[in-house]
């Protein structure tokens, strides 16, 4: 890790978005290992908004390494103070044709941001980097769990507005109903998944806009 002679003020900011960081969706598939995983559209979406919220912009390079077959991608946070934490992720690809060239890159920028932002969900999907073709192996099936009734709207509205006060963006009960009925409306009625997106911080942009709106 890199960073400037003096990271008190970065430091402090860093620390201030991370409490405002949700966990990345896990919302791509691996070919390889049929799992979910968190794509860097993803990762950047739970990071980048509380980090520039604090003054804290990201920046990630590539480049390729022909005597070794390396990819390698610095990921830096830069604050508005000049201040700025470096890291520098590689990987060995097969052969640095663009097709896993580019697959590198991408594995690196999430690996990267995830851990110079402090976030790590579970995934794997580097194959199409590494040039392995594996498949998934058996599992045993996991014992079969009751089903667990859907959170209600209330429950919904309820964590729109805990959120919100999080974000420092409070809202009016009917507010919070309101964006409630908004986002279960965008997720096909699907109110766990509204639930989850809410308490993981992936719908923060949208709560900041529709608590700045006029009720």
């Amino acid at each position: 890790m890199k960073t400037s002679d003096n990271i008190g003020e970065i430091a402090g900011a860093l620390a201030a978005a991370q409490a405002q960081m949700g966990a990345a969706l896990k919302d791509s598939t691996n070919p390889h290992f049929r799992s979910r995983y968190a794509d860097l559209a993803s990762v950047v979406e739970a990071t980048r908004p509380h980090l520039a919220a604090h003054g804290i912009a990201i920046v990630q390079m590539a480049e390729t390494l022909k005597e070794t077959g390396e990819v390698v991608v610095t990921t830096a946070l830069l604050h508005k103070s000049g201040q700025i934490i470096a890291g520098r992720l590689s990987a060995t690809c097969k052969d640095l044709s663009p097709q896993p060239v580019g697959s590198a890159i991408t594995y690196l920028r999430r690996y990267g941001l995830m851990a110079i932002a402090g976030i790590a969900p579970d995934d794997d999907d580097g194959e199409a980097a590494m040039g392995r073709n594996y498949q998934q192996p058996e599992r045993r099936p996991e014992p079969s769990r009751p089903p667990q009734p859907a959170p209600a709207p209330d429950e919904l509205a309820g964590a729109i507005r805990a959120r919100c006060d999080q974000l420092g963006c409070p809202v009016s009960p009917a507010r919070a109903a309101s964006i409630a009925d908004a986002l279960l409306k965008a997720m096909q009625g699907d109110s766990g998944a509204a639930l989850y997106r809410v308490q993981s911080g992936q719908v923060d942009g949208r709560l900041r806009e529709r608590a700045q709106e006029a009720e």
